[in-house]
């Protein structure tokens, strides 16, 4: 699916997603967190046998589309809760947008 302009989507009839996108999100995710603390113990939810833990993160996906040709588009809300209370320690959101370099669908997955 791409977005075509402000209130229309297209579907790509021929050219799908090789996996689920919410275990693929999942995992990069995942990859990302773990490099950014490097030397952290990062897991994914659920998370049976780590013990405690000290933060949760929860992200909340509002938007995650592109253009062909020109941007793709993530748009999430995220919260960082303590691990022992639940208490919330941070709230945000964040706004990615990066360029697809081409006008293929190739090229706006593998940007």
């Amino acid at each position: 699916m791409t977005r075509t302009d402000a209130n229309q989507i297209d579907l790509g009839e021929y050219d799908h997603w090789g996996g689920t996108l919410q275990d693929d999100f999942s995992r990069n995710l995942l990859e990302n967190l773990t490099s950014l603390l490097a030397g952290e113990r990062v897991s994914l939810f659920p998370w049976p046998g780590m013990g405690g833990l000290d933060y949760r993160v929860g992200v909340d996906v509002i938007r995650f589309d592109g253009n062909r040709g020109r941007d793709v588009v993530l748009i999430a809300g995220w919260t960082i809760r303590s691990g022992a209370e639940s208490k919330i320690v941070r709230v945000g959101s964040s706004r990615i947008l990066e360029p697809t370099g081409g006008e293929s669908y190739e090229a706006m997955v593998g940007g």
